[in-house]
């Protein structure tokens, strides 16, 4: 899987905020959203913190060094703004509680 290209396909279709600044207004293009992009939004959001996390991980594990560091904390904290987010739309439970679980790992 090319879990950076599914990131930048993601952050291309700017539905979901890449800075603290972002969330706000991204939170209230949601409600104006088409109740079709609505429906299939929790799976946009689980596949961005998918992508996140899996590249964190092969970042962490691939011994090279470098801006690794900087990288994964870069990872973490988008991940802790795409659960923020998930929160703030109120998108179900269990997907918010799936993230939650994913950004904790990442350490």
């Amino acid at each position: 899987h090319d879990f950076k290209e599914a990131t930048t396909i993601i952050d291309g279709m700017h539905l979901l905020p890449r800075s603290s600044d972002e969330l706000q207004a991204k939170a209230s293009n949601f409600e104006q959203m088409n109740p079709v992009l609505k429906g299939v939004f929790p799976s946009i959001v689980l596949g961005a913190m998918n992508s996140l996390y899996h590249q964190f991980v092969r970042t962490k594990y691939s011994g090279i060094l470098g801006n690794e560091q900087q990288h994964r904390r870069e990872m973490k904290g988008r991940a802790a703004l795409l659960t923020s987010f998930a929160s703030a739309v109120d998108l179900p439970y269990d997907l918010v509680s799936q993230m939650t679980n994913m950004e904790a790992q990442m350490v």
